[in-house]
């Protein structure tokens, strides 16, 4: 989704667009700052998938890469059975990817990871929880579940342990 936002101005005629640009600051941090980056990487995944794939996962931690094509697909009955393969061969720890190496390996446990809000007339209630307590709650959460998990080692919670290596169940 492209960082900007476009609307019709009232009086203004239908196809007459205003583009409202993010602030300064947002932009400068932002993975995508502006549509000409969005509308590049786009293209860089139309036109190469490939290496546009493999230069996404190139930034999180793989405890086995993919094997063969990033991106393999058939739409087309006439041509065979139709098939979506991503990433195919691949392993990691989805869990270790959005929380421990924000905060153990990029520092952002100080960053906001979840923002919640409900208002209502009479009420405001926010909730607000930082990279690391994220990460601290999932790790009371994954050991004390840990025997929930069935046989495809997969289960709601990420499973941490103290010491242990990434991908690691």
């Amino acid at each position: 989704m492209p960082s900007q936002v476009k609307a019709t101005s009232q009086g203004a005629p239908e196809d007459e667009e205003k583009t409202y640009q993010p602030a300064e600051p947002l932009q400068e941090h932002a993975h995508v700052p502006d549509l000409r980056t969005y509308k590049d990487l786009y293209e860089k995944s139309i036109n190469n998938p490939q290496e546009f794939w493999l230069n996404v996962a190139s930034e999180f931690y793989w405890k086995s890469p993919p094997t063969g094509k990033v991106l393999d697909y058939n739409f087309d009955i006439t041509k065979g059975k139709i098939f979506v393969e991503f990433m195919s061969g691949a392993k990691t720890n989805v869990c270790y990817n959005v929380v421990d190496r924000n905060v153990l390996e990029k520092n952002l446990g100080d960053k906001t990871a979840y923002l919640w809000r409900r208002r209502r007339l009479t009420q405001a209630f926010e909730v607000i929880l930082k990279m690391t307590q994220i990460l601290k709650i999932t790790s009371v959460l994954g050991q004390s579940t840990l025997h929930h998990v069935n046989e495809q080692r997969r289960s709601t919670f990420c499973p941490h342990y103290k010491g242990s290596e990434p991908g690691r169940y």
